[in-house]
């Protein structure tokens, strides 16, 4: 159990860490119309750079903020976490992390 855990966090971390990069780097126009009408009729400002160019100008900036934090702080906490995961403190680290990583991702689906 021990083995798979180790092989599931070092996974998680290789491949959060692309995700997240990769959100920070990506800011290749895409020919995005830079104004969206909703449903509802409001005006939304798209962002129209990398891989967030189809949400709006907030969602964007979270998105990107979120990708900073996954990257810079959850990421080495989560390798903190699985080196000191046989103590009580490293093992409820490594549930919290590992917990932030799956609302962040999840969210990023719906």
């Amino acid at each position: 159990m021990d083995r798979i855990v180790n092989v599931l966090s070092l996974m998680i971390i290789l491949l959060a860490g692309v995700a997240a990069i990769i959100g920070i780097c990506s800011n290749q126009v895409m020919g995005v119309d830079a104004i969206f009408e909703s449903v509802r009729g409001e005006t939304i400002e798209l962002y129209g750079k990398g891989v967030y160019a189809y949400d709006s100008v907030s969602v964007a900036a979270q998105g990107k903020a979120q990708d900073v934090i996954t990257a810079f702080i959850a990421l080495p906490a989560l390798l903190i976490a699985l080196i000191t995961k046989k103590t009580k403190r490293g093992s409820f680290m490594l549930i919290g992390i590992l917990s932030y990583i799956i609302y962040t991702y999840t969210s990023y689906v719906f």
